[in-house]
């Protein structure tokens, strides 16, 4: 019962940080500002991670 409500837990927030990068990447201009933010969201990504 406790695995299954932190996997569920966990799913929401997983879900929830997609929702909000493919807003980010959304705003977009073009192609070359897709790779731009992808690159700065990766590298905080990396950053939060340590």
């Amino acid at each position: 019962m406790f695995a299954h409500l932190i996997e569920t837990i966990g799913s929401w927030f997983d879900r929830n940080e997609q929702r909000q990068l493919n807003r980010y990447l959304e705003g977009s201009a073009d192609l070359a500002e897709v790779e731009r933010r992808m690159r700065s969201y990766n590298s905080r990504e990396f950053a939060s991670n340590l």
